[in-house]
C-alpha cells in the first residue's frame, strides 16, 4: 500500500467527527422530546382541570336524575352534590340500547346516498331490527352544528311511493322512514321520508288544519338522498342540530306492496312515534372552547370514558412558524439521525372528572407534532455536520496533498539514489539536502555517504599511479644492477639466472 493511500485512509478517519455529531444530535433529540413531553403533559392536565365538572360543556344533554320521580322541585345544577350526583353521570355515560352516539366528523359528507366520504368505523354503527328480514343499520355524525345520518336498510323488495300522487294517500305508500325527535323544549316531532325513485329525498311533516284536514308540507331544513343497494336501500340525511333536543329515533315502515299494512321497526314507539332513545352528542360550545387553546401543530380531542370522540380541534397541518420546509441537505441528514420507528407525534392523555373528582366523565387527548423541536434539532445538526464535514474534507484534502508532496520528494530521492553512480564511477549530487525536515536529514546523510564514496572512488582512481611509481623505482634499481652484472665476469652457471632476471 502506497504512502499516499495510507495517509488518505488516515485522513478519512476524521469522519468520526460527523458520526459523533449524529450521536450528539440523537441525544439532543431525546432530551428535547422528553422536555416537550413534560410540557405537553402539563398542558393537557391544565385543560382537563378547566373541564372538571363541566358536564354542561361536554354533553349537549343535561344530566337527568336517576329517577324522574325523585327529581328536585327546584332546578339545581346537575353536578351539585346531593342531586343527580355520580349516579346520574353514570347513567348518562352508559347509554341505553336505543341511544345514538354520533361521531365527531372532520368534514361534511356529500349528500348523495353513498358512504364513500364517511369514516370507516364498524364499531360506530348501531343496528336495530324486528327479525332477520327486517333490520337496518344507522351511522350518525356531527359536523358544524349539523347532524348527519347514514341509514342502511335491508329490504328484499324495495318499494317507492307512486309518482304524482298525494303523499297522504295510503294506497300510494311505499317504503317509508320516520324520524322522531324532541325539540329543545321537550316536545315530540315527527317527519317522514318518502321517495318516488332514487335521488334526492324530501322530508315532510304532517299537520292538521283548522277543520281537521291533514296535509304534508315539506320540511325544508332536512335534506337527503335515497339510493338503492344490492340488499335494500340507503338514505343519507342532514338535520340541523337546532331542531333537535335530547331524544332522536328512526322507524322503518316496510311494505311489500302499495296500500298494505307495513312492518314497522326501529327506535320509535310504533303507536305514537315517540322516541325511545337519546342523542348523546357533545355540546356545540365544546369545540369552540377547545379552539381557544389551539396552537399550530396541536390537536385537542375530548372523548367519552369509553373512547368515543365528542369534539376535536385540529391544527396539526398548520405550519409551526419556524420556517418553511427543511432544505434538501437537512432531509438528507435526517436519514442518518432519525431512529427507525420513531413516533413523529407526541401524545398526552388526561382524565376529566366530575366536581367531586370521583367519577370519570371524559378524557382529553392532546397531540402535538414534533415539527418544532425537530427543526431546532435540524438547525443545530446542519451547523454541526456542515462544520465537521467541512473540517473532514479540508483535513482529507490537506493530508492527500501532503502525501502527494511527500511522494514526489521520495520519488526524487529514489531517482537520485538510483543515478548516484555513473557508469564511469562518478558520483552525482544529491537533492533535498537543503530541506529542514526528516527527509532533508535523510538526503544529507545520503549526500555525506556519497561524498565519502566519491572520496574513496577518487582514492582508487589515483592508487594505480601511486603503485606504479612505487614499483617503478625498485625495478629501475634491479635493472641497473643487472646491467652492472653483465659488465662483470660471471660464471656460466650464474649467467642463466641473470638472463632469467632480465
Amino acid at each position: 500500500m502506497s504512502l499516499r493511500l495510507k495517509l488518505l485512509l488516515l485522513g478519512l478517519a476524521t469522519l468520526i467527527l460527523p458520526w459523533g455529531g449524529c450521536q450528539y444530535a440523537r441525544e439532543m433529540e431525546a432530551a428535547l422530546r422528553e422536555g416537550e413531553q413534560s410540557s405537553l403533559q402539563a398542558v393537557s392536565q391544565t385543560i382537563a382541570a378547566s373541564l372538571q365538572g363541566r358536564t354542561d360543556l361536554l354533553y349537549r344533554e343535561a344530566f337527568p336524575p336517576p329517577d324522574a320521580s325523585e327529581a328536585p322541585a327546584v332546578p339545581v345544577p346537575p353536578d351539585t352534590p346531593g342531586t343527580a350526583g355520580a349516579d346520574a353521570v353514570h347513567a348518562f355515560l352508559n347509554p341505553g340500547p336505543y341511544d345514538l352516539k354520533p361521531l365527531a366528523l372532520t368534514a361534511a359528507p356529500l349528500l348523495d346516498g353513498y358512504p364513500d366520504d364517511w369514516p370507516h368505523d364498524p364499531s360506530a354503527w348501531a343496528y336495530f331490527g324486528k327479525d332477520d328480514r327486517h333490520r337496518f343499520g344507522i351511522l350518525t355524525g356531527v359536523y358544524e352544528r349539523m347532524l348527519y345520518v347514514l341509514l342502511e336498510v335491508g329490504d328484499e323488495h324495495p318499494l317507492f311511493d307512486a309518482a304524482g300522487t298525494n303523499a297522504l294517500d295510503p294506497a300510494t305508500f311505499g317504503d317509508r322512514v320516520w324520524l322522531g325527535f324532541e325539540d329543545s323544549g321537550g316536545e315530540q316531532h315527527q317527519v317522514f321520508l318518502a321517495a318516488t325513485g332514487p335521488g334526492s329525498v324530501t322530508a315532510r311533516r304532517i299537520e292538521t288544519g283548522e277543520y281537521g284536514q291533514q296535509n304534508a308540507p315539506i320540511e325544508p331544513r332536512i335534506h337527503g338522498a335515497w339510493q338503492l343497494t344490492g340488499h335494500g336501500y340507503r338514505i343519507e340525511l342532514r338535520v340541523p342540530m337546532s331542531m333537535l333536543g335530547n331524544g332522536f329515533g328512526v322507524l322503518v315502515d316496510d311494505r311489500d306492496a302499495r296500500g298494505v299494512d307495513p312492518v314497522s321497526y326501529g327506535t320509535l314507539r310504533s303507536d305514537d312515534l315517540h322516541t325511545l332513545g337519546r342523542l348523546i352528542v357533545a355540546a356545540p360550545e365544546l369545540a369552540s372552547y377547545l379552539t381557544q387553546f389551539m396552537q399550530p401543530g396541536l390537536k385537542l380531542a375530548v372523548t367519552t370514558p369509553s373512547g368515543r370522540v365528542l369534539a376535536r380541534a385540529d391544527a396539526l397541518a398548520q405550519a409551526s412558524g419556524l420556517g418553511s420546509d427543511p432544505p434538501i441537505l437537512a432531509r438528507l441528514y435526517r436519514r442518518f439521525v432519525d431512529r427507525p420507528g420513531a413516533q413523529p407525534l407526541l401524545e398526552s392523555p388526561a382524565p376529566i372528572y366530575d366536581r367531586d373528582h370521583r367519577t370519570l366523565i371524559g378524557r382529553l387527548e392532546v397531540t402535538q407534532t414534533a415539527t418544532g423541536w425537530i427543526r431546532l434539532r435540524d438547525h443545530a445538526l446542519m451547523r454541526m455536520l456542515n462544520f465537521t464535514l467541512s473540517t473532514s474534507a479540508v483535513a482529507v484534502t490537506a493530508m492527500f496533498a501532503f502525501a502527494a508532496w511527500l511522494a514526489v520528494r521520495l520519488s526524487r530521492l529514489r531517482r537520485a539514489s538510483e543515478s548516484a553512480l555513473t557508469r564511469s564511477g562518478l558520483v552525482t549530487s544529491f537533492p533535498e539536502t537543503d530541506s529542514r525536515d526528516e527527509l532533508g536529514d535523510v538526503a544529507r546523510s545520503f549526500s555525506t555517504l556519497l561524498q565519502r564514496l566519491n572520496e574513496y572512488t577518487s582514492y582508487l582512481r589515483t592508487l594505480a599511479g601511486k603503485l606504479a611509481h612505487e614499483i617503478r623505482t625498485p625495478l629501475t634499481i634491479v635493472r641497473s644492477s643487472l646491467d652492472n652484472l653483465e659488465s662483470e665476469q660471471v660464471p656460466a652457471s650464474a649467467r642463466a639466472y641473470l638472463t632469467r632476471a632480465r
